[in-house]
């Protein structure tokens, strides 16, 4: 059969038209209608093509409208078109098959017209409620195994040689343009996940998990722990490897603060603190800290203590192991000139008014008999706030008293 029409047309109206003589209504009841049907057999050989519908249009010259290859329409309103540029345009939603793929193959075009292969652009919806550019809602997936997820990206860049070349493969670049003083929040990217049942024996699970060739490099898990270097945080934030801090690092474990880099004091040299949550033994290094008075102590300083008495010890070691040697010295210097070393001053608690200055004691370990009995040190030598030094006398009466 062929439709054919010579000559030119230039009235408003349709060419060829499958029209009814008269009206015609499809009235069936719980049967399968159709208006048009193509059913065409194909019995080839050899390498022969085959199309059932073709449109291939010729344009000497088109009007300034619109110009389709199909419209489809219901009630005069389209649902479905395909303009002769290749864009297609649907009303409604695209769904796939229950099974296999939809593939888009984008626009095609040279790399320097700056033209995306697959480009999404959202309409101007003002005043929408819960309006998505892009919302991908999936089914029910149970795989026994491989791997799978909800949207895949993953182009293979071979760019020719050159400088200045920027690749990303993802790229969020939203511009925010309120007007007003309604209050919006603005998030870029929102991982919520709804954990309704992850199994008796659930594998890890990652809100991100950033990989360099299969092998994690930061990850985020689903209770928030932090992970770098490790694929098993278990603490909020857990490093493996080297760190390096500059600036301020405030740390708040409940009613005690820890500190390190401490603004509140003004020294450019900076604060670091290590404190107990019950403010037991502390150690702070800083070089200008606030006093009663107001004024401030710009010396360097390093501060070991608490808020109160404790002990510290040189060496860490346990009650079955022998203790190790330990030098406490000042810094030296080894040039070729004659160059003093730096000198070491122990200094006790400086106090207000005329209390008696603090002494300073010195205690050794006395022997014991059985050789499992633990020694107990006691004071040897004591020098007073007054300058008066006891050997074997805590309470010296004499600039030097000597007992023994």
């Amino acid at each position: 059969m062929l439709f054919q029409y010579g000559g030119n047309y230039s009235s408003v109206g349709t060419v060829f038209s499958f029209a009814p003589n008269g009206a015609l209504s499809l009235t069936g009841a719980s049967v399968a209608q159709t208006y048009v049907s193509l059913l065409p057999t194909y019995n080839q050989t050899g390498t022969s093509s085959a199309t059932d519908l073709l449109i291939s249009r010729t344009e000497t010259a088109v009007g300034s409208g619109a110009q389709y290859l199909i419209d489809a329409q219901v009630g005069g309103v389209s649902k479905f078109s395909v303009t002769n540029g290749g864009a297609i345009t649907f009303a409604g939603n695209v769904s796939g098959p229950t099974s296999g793929s939809i593939t888009i193959g984008g626009i095609t075009g040279n790399s320097s017209s700056g033209t995306y292969q697959l480009g999404l652009n959202a309409t101007n919806n003002n005043n929408v409620a819960n309006l998505y550019s892009i919302q991908m809602v999936g089914g029910a997936y149970g795989p026994t195994s491989g791997t799978g997820g909800g949207i895949k990206i993953s182009p293979t860049y071979s760019p020719a040689s050159g400088t200045g070349q920027i690749w990303n493969v993802l790229s969020i670049l939203p511009t925010y343009n309120h007007s007003g003083t309604t209050s919006v929040l603005h998030t870029d990217l929102l991982i919520n996940r709804t954990e309704t049942d992850l199994g008796t024996t659930p594998g890890a699970q990652y809100l991100i998990d950033a990989q360099v060739g299969g092998v994690s490099k930061f990850n985020v898990t689903n209770t928030g722990s932090v992970g770098i270097g490790t694929t098993v945080p278990s603490s909020l934030l857990q490093v493996n490897g080297t760190v390096a801090l500059n600036g301020v690092v405030t740390l708040t474990p409940n009613a005690t603060t820890w500190t390190f880099g401490d603004r509140y004091f003004s020294d450019a040299g900076g604060v670091f603190k290590l404190q107990s949550l019950t403010n037991q033994p502390s150690l702070t290094f800083h070089r200008s800290f606030p006093i009663a008075s107001g004024a401030s102590v710009s010396s360097p300083d390093a501060f070991f203590g608490s808020p109160a008495a404790a002990t510290w010890r040189l060496g860490a070691t346990d009650t079955t192991t022998a203790g190790v040697n330990q030098t406490l010295r000042t810094q030296g210097a080894i040039t070729t000139a004659d160059t003093a070393g730096g000198s070491l001053t122990i200094q006790t608690g400086v106090g207000t008014g005329a209390a008696v200055g603090a002494p300073i004691y010195f205690a050794t370990p006395d022997v014991v008999a059985s050789g499992t009995t633990a020694q107990v040190a006691t004071t040897k030598m004591t020098i007073l706030g007054n300058g008066k030094v006891g050997i074997g006398n805590a309470t010296p009466d004499a600039n030097l008293t000597v007992k023994g």
